[in-house]
């Protein structure tokens, strides 16, 4: 599935460069790492706030979502905070990889959507939320670390 997905993404961007369509998310040409290889992932949100749609960097974890008792010390964490996390051993270091993935794609999400499928981000705001929320809820490691990589894909669309 994610293979089709990156297909149909790849091939939608391809017909739109050859048709001149740029957007501003993209055209500034700064790639996940602020690097020139396209991609929205944590690195390009952390350095671009400018470009961030309905969110400010200083938001916590906890307005969009909800973290168990084990997780509590999250709540007050800032979303750009969140961006510079590296992760670590068990539950709470897989619930920091999985955070920075899902407020990458929150801002994805809240920036490219458009109304125009062809740069429309795969998930909705409430997909990402719920699916975050269960992963988290469920205290288990490799739910998390199987939820980011999905969202980690589709932050590294490139779109």
């Amino acid at each position: 599935m994610r293979k089709k997905i990156k297909t149909i993404c790849m091939t939608s961007i391809l017909l739109i460069t050859m048709l001149g369509i740029t957007t501003t998310v993209s055209a500034n040409g700064n790639g996940g790492d602020g690097g020139d290889d396209g991609g929205l992932t944590p690195g390009f949100w952390k350095n671009h706030l400018g470009a961030w749609v309905d969110f400010e960097d200083d938001d916590e974890l906890d307005d969009p979502f909800n973290f168990p008792a084990e997780l509590a010390d999250f709540r007050e964490i800032t979303l750009l905070e969140a961006l510079r996390f590296h992760g670590g051993k068990g539950v709470e270091g897989a619930a920091r990889i999985l955070l920075r993935a899902a407020v990458a794609g929150l801002l994805n999400y809240e920036s490219l959507s458009t109304g125009n499928p062809e740069f429309e981000y795969p998930m909705t705001y409430y997909e990402i939320v719920s699916q975050v929320n269960s992963a988290l809820a469920s205290g288990d490691r490799d739910t998390m670390l199987d939820l980011k990589d999905i969202i980690d894909d589709y932050n590294n669309l490139g779109l």
